[in-house]
């Protein structure tokens, strides 16, 4: 009984208990309504390294072409690129993207304290919403069983660029939110009621991984540059267009199909679009 009131014994046995039952637990199969446009190895070694705003104004024009659902845009763009065609090219092409999501980061520094980083202001007067790119690793074990549907500077709300990806993909409505006491974040989004807790941080929702063997789709930002008929793949879908580059990408995290394997960021995106 000790043991079982020991908040930090009680959340481990938990998380431990969850784990193995969602492993366990196996989904009836469904069609995924998203896919992944991946800014991978090939991708860098053809661009010169990190210089993709050129190809990634390329690959947007043919992913608007085939008429997606919606695009979030997991790469940061806060910073001013040194050739400024290739920024304006970028921006055009933004702005001709249906349901474009752009991310913003929460920074803290020294000077301003807890702050919005978000896109410079010329891509985000192209895009539809802004959402946020922050998972939520668990304390003690560093496994991502969830993610914040929003999150607060102050009184400025941004909700997350999943859930912004799917209001958008499902006709745009504003969010309604359930205040059913404390523990009840429950929020709807696109007439779906997604069950949510309410904490100090916002509100936490479990995500449902794809389980081995099930994966959504994705494809090479070269490879579509390489034959834009691959472009197809996308249409009607939400896209979800990031770095996923070993070398490169920071945020890598584990799930509880980890098995000692982690998962970049954007496809934890794409996987909370699809719970």
């Amino acid at each position: 009984a000790w043991l079982g009131s020991w908040r930090f014994f009680r959340s481990q046995l938990d998380n431990a208990a969850y784990d193995a039952v969602f492993r366990l637990y196996r989904p009836k199969a469904w069609q995924p309504q998203s896919a992944i446009l991946a800014i991978d190895e090939a991708t860098l070694s053809e661009a010169g390294g990190m210089h993709i705003r050129e190809p990634l104004a390329r690959a947007l024009r043919l992913i608007a072409a085939v008429h997606p659902a919606a695009v979030a845009i997991d790469v940061t763009l806060t910073d001013r690129d040194d050739k400024p065609a290739e920024d304006l090219a970028l921006q055009q092409a933004f702005c001709a993207t249906p349901n474009l999501v752009l991310s913003s980061l929460l920074m803290d520094d020294a000077v301003g304290g807890v702050r919005w980083e978000d896109p410079k202001p010329e891509f985000a007067r192209c895009a539809a919403a802004i959402g946020h790119v922050h998972a939520e690793p668990d304390d003690n074990d560093s496994v991502t069983r969830s993610i914040s549907l929003e999150k607060y500077v102050g009184r400025d709300r941004r909700w997350a660029l999943a859930a912004e990806a799917f209001r958008l993909s499902h006709g745009g409505g504003v969010p309604l939110e359930r205040q059913g006491g404390y523990y009840s974040g429950d929020v709807e989004i696109g007439g779906v009621t997604i069950p949510a807790r309410r904490t100090d941080d916002g509100r936490i929702m479990r995500v449902r991984y794809p389980p081995p063997g099930v994966s959504i789709p994705k494809l090479s930002l070269q490879r579509l540059l390489d034959d834009p008929s691959l472009a197809a793949l996308f249409a009607g879908k939400a896209v979800f267009v990031g770095v996923t580059a070993e070398t490169l990408v920071r945020d890598r995290l584990f799930t509880p199909y980890a098995f000692g394997r982690s998962t970049t960021g954007l496809e934890i995106n794409a996987s909370a679009f699809e719970t």
